[in-house]
């Protein structure tokens, strides 16, 4: 027979499915809820668009498939197994491995939003040229404790969505070769840092890189018109609006002198 303590815990779980239920309900008619404080605001209705891709794939390609983990044989991977303090997904790292490498052979200048622990923060370092300079955003005041300047490892402490304070950071530290996401993963965040970071705080060539991209799938995280995905998707229209304005005449394949002419572009679609 349970005690009471066993009851009460009983009860909460059935009050927290409950209001699992209730958000993943109200996300699918594109609503999310956020209870302390409360807030309902209209965002993205994604599953529809889920079954209307499916609707237009052959069943050939719908077949299901088992893949099998297999560890990323590669030096950033062993770092991150060494840490008790990282949590990223396995399947990152040859990817990291493979587009951050070329930043390793100079000193370079990286922003990581979200601290946590500090294990990321210091497997960057770690793993970069010594002399790299490595800073972190977190929310959480605590997080100041993973600051070591003496080795060009420092920490902020702010709103990922906080405009001002991104240039500040970017205007103390900046402007970066890297910048890397692992925040809040909300796709409200996700849009407010790319929008207030993509520019002037990253340096020309520079890689943005968000990770987590799995929540904009998650109800309790869509809490936006768009999820940071379905941005995506419009930042690969908004490098092609230049063929639509142009009616179909490709405005940088003249020859000759027309090819020296000079076009104004929004900064977006001239830098993706």
């Amino acid at each position: 027979m349970g005690s009471a303590g066993d009851s009460a815990g009983a009860d909460k779980t059935d009050e927290g499915g409950l209001k699992w239920r209730g958000i993943k309900w109200l996300a699918s008619w594109g609503w999310h809820l956020k209870l302390r404080p409360f807030r309902l605001r209209r965002t993205a209705r994604v599953r529809p668009r889920i079954g209307m891709a499916n609707a237009l794939i052959s069943p050939e390609l719908l077949q299901p498939v088992e893949l099998e983990h297999r560890s990323p044989e590669d030096d950033l991977f062993r770092r991150f197994e060494q840490s008790q303090n990282v949590h990223k997904w396995h399947h990152y790292f040859e990817i990291y491995s493979d587009q951050f490498g070329p930043l390793r052979n100079r000193p370079i200048r990286m922003l990581e939003i979200g601290v946590f622990r500090g294990g990321s923060l210091e497997m960057w370092k770690k793993w970069f040229h010594p002399d790299s300079l490595i800073v972190g955003l977190d929310i959480d005041p605590d997080c100041r404790a993973y600051e070591q300047p003496d080795r060009n490892l420092f920490v902020r402490i702010g709103d990922q969505s906080d405009g001002p304070f991104l240039r500040s950071v970017a205007e103390e530290f900046g402007p970066f070769d890297l910048i890397l996401d692992d925040g809040g993963h909300t796709t409200h965040q996700m849009i407010a840092s790319f929008n207030h970071l993509f520019g002037a705080p990253l340096k020309a060539g520079g890689l943005y890189v968000v990770e987590d991209t799995h929540t904009n799938f998650w109800p309790g995280y869509v809490d936006s018109r768009m999820t940071f995905i379905e941005f995506c998707k419009a930042l690969v229209d908004l490098m092609h609006a230049t063929y639509f304005d142009a009616h179909s005449i490709d405005p940088f394949a003249f020859s000759g002198d027309r090819a020296k002419q000079r076009w104004t572009l929004p900064y977006i679609q001239a830098w993706l």
